[in-house]
């Protein structure tokens, strides 16, 4: 992931992107050049926080980007598995993941540790932006958001792309016994009596048991917990943080 700065935002970029799916903008934000205080400092995003500064941060970034409001969609986000396809922005409740085939319509993920996924279809055009934290992917997210795909656009999977955003790290993410139980033991470490979990590696290995080929799946390999310079993190943070946006466009260029 390259980072550039516009406008004192520090935004994040996939460079593969660029290259392989020039029609696809693909932005992360960071938590520089917001005007949060405290442990919001200073770009959050997450309207749930009770920071009363989130909509004046919202404005600045899209003021920045040259986004209408009207044209950005998210998923509610419930740590479920259930998949909107949509035409239009706004709040979709009770899901955590969106697809659409409409041009410039920006697709939102909310992110403090979970992983933003971005599954693109280059053939047929179709989009699906997935929330993929621990409980949402043993439950079928990404299952259920590539069969979306699949029903809905006939997507070629031969060619379908994926790019994984920040999240946390196996060294990171302590996990009970509870949570641990639901994934294969190669995804689960222990260490001094600690289970760690590799919840990007499990996200990783689905989406090429989905079909999606090993070398379309890119990963920037960046912690979010590890980064407390460039991100926000749920667990090092103890609950009290901010949130990122993970933005995917399908745009008019080809």
């Amino acid at each position: 992931m390259k980072f550039i700065r516009k406008n004192g935002l520090m935004i994040g970029i996939f460079p593969a992107a660029e290259v392989v799916a020039p029609q696809l903008e693909l932005l992360t934000t960071t938590r520089t050049g917001g005007l949060s205080r405290g442990a919001f400092e200073s770009l959050n995003l997450g309207s749930s926080t009770g920071d009363k500064d989130v909509e004046r941060n919202i404005q600045l970034l899209l003021e920045t980007l040259g986004k209408k409001r009207e044209n950005i969609a998210r998923a509610n986000q419930v740590h479920g598995a259930e998949v909107a396809t949509i035409e239009k922005g706004g709040t979709y409740e009770g899901v955590d993941a969106l697809v659409t085939t409409e041009k410039n319509l920006t697709l939102v993920i909310n992110t403090a540790d979970c992983y933003p996924v971005i599954v693109y279809s280059p053939s047929e055009r179709a989009l699906a932006a997935i929330h993929a934290g621990s409980k949402g992917s043993y439950r079928g997210i990404i299952d259920n958001s590539i069969a979306t795909l699949m029903r809905r656009f006939q997507i070629d999977l031969s060619n379908t792309l994926a790019f994984i955003g920040p999240g946390i790290c196996k060294k990171c993410y302590s996990v009970d016994s509870k949570l641990a139980s639901r994934f294969e033991g190669r995804y689960i470490s222990k260490k001094k009596g600690v289970m760690k979990l590799d919840i990007e590696q499990f996200i990783f290995d689905k989406l090429i048991s989905l079909g999606i080929k090993r070398y379309n799946v890119y990963r920037p390999g960046l912690c979010t917990s590890c980064n407390p310079e460039l991100f926000y993190s749920y667990r090092r943070d103890r609950g009290v943080t901010g949130r990122h946006w993970t933005m995917a466009t399908i745009t008019e260029a080809w």
